[in-house]
């Protein structure tokens, strides 16, 4: 994640609050990356598509407040 597309700074706290507030509602996703602004999403081997969909839902709305 990037502050500003030109300038491409580094997202790393907002890619933090992210990953704790995702946490704060059940859904576990790593950050990562020299910069510490990549999410990592590490699923497990069995999921279901109601899980697959509430991930997505719930990351949609996160990533859309910022």
């Amino acid at each position: 994640l990037v502050k500003n597309k030109n300038t491409k700074e580094p997202a790393k706290k907002e890619t933090s609050e992210i990953t704790n507030n995702l946490q704060n509602n059940g859904v576990i996703i790593g950050s990562g990356g020299f910069y510490g602004n990549m999410l990592r999403l590490q699923p497990p081997l069995v999921i279901t598509e109601e899980q697959a969909k509430t991930v997505i839902e719930k990351l949609d709305k996160e990533l859309s407040e910022y």
